[in-house]
């Protein structure tokens, strides 16, 4: 189809960000994200937070693994994600 787009509109999408919008997706749909209904995770530091379900999505050739983790784990991660 001739769809109107610019010349750098499309791009291919990084295996960090996949795994990311896929866990966002899945969590979302599965009502996980609404705090007023979710249980609370299991974990002694996180009583703010809710019970998710981790996203695993295996392509060609890569994998992607997507799953909650809590807060001290969070504040210790890289910038950028």
């Amino acid at each position: 189809y001739p769809f109107m787009r610019d010349e750098n509109s499309i791009s291919i999408m990084d295996g960090a960000d996949e795994g990311a919008y896929q866990w966002l997706t899945m969590n979302y749909l599965l009502g996980n994200l609404a705090p007023s209904h979710a249980p609370a995770a299991t974990s002694p530091d996180s009583a703010n937070t809710i019970a998710t379900v981790a996203a695993v999505d295996l392509g060609g050739g890569s994998v992607q693994l997507a799953y909650q983790v809590t807060p001290e784990t969070a504040r210790t991660a890289p910038n950028g994600y």
